[in-house]
């Protein structure tokens, strides 16, 4: 098992990481036998994980799965040390809202639109197919989880 892990390792000399060379999540993190890379090598260099811990990286690169970058800490411990680097997620009212920072499908103007023609009686799935969106995007229009601050 330790010889297949460490055939997809790849180490870093400058910084000592060990970079994972198989599969990742969309974090970066890397992904062994579906579970998480770090928490592989951590098992596999120091034994069982207790329940409810995390595995968090003192270097900070995700796919890091050198067991001296390792350490275990529950989940307070997680996101303080995310806060602490600078990774923890803005705060609602530091989120930019609208039509940036990402290219959208939608504008204001068009959120306004479908709520009104939903008010007037059109159904989502036709207003989907106008915008050409995806049903749930027109849910989440007109149920507020999406485009709250366009009236």
């Amino acid at each position: 098992m330790m010889e297949d892990f460490l055939s997809r390792v790849h180490p870093e000399p400058m910084s000592g990481c060990w970079l994972w060379t198989g599969g990742t999540t969309a974090g970066g993190y890397g992904v062994s036998h579906r579970r998480y890379a770090h928490r592989e090598s951590y098992r596999l260099h120091y034994g069982e994980i207790p329940d409810g811990l995390c595995v968090l990286h003192k270097c900070d690169t995700p796919p890091c799965v050198n067991p001296r970058h390792l350490f275990l800490g529950t989940r307070t411990d997680n996101a303080a040390d995310k806060t602490r680097k600078g990774r923890a997620p803005l705060r609602p009212e530091h989120v930019r809202r609208g039509e940036r920072p990402h290219p959208r499908r939608l504008t204001s103007g068009a959120v306004r639109d479908i709520r009104f023609r939903a008010a007037r009686g059109e159904r989502p799935g036709p207003l989907a197919i106008a915008y050409a969106v995806d049903r749930s995007t027109i849910d989440d229009v007109l149920g507020r989880r999406t485009w709250r601050h366009v009236e």
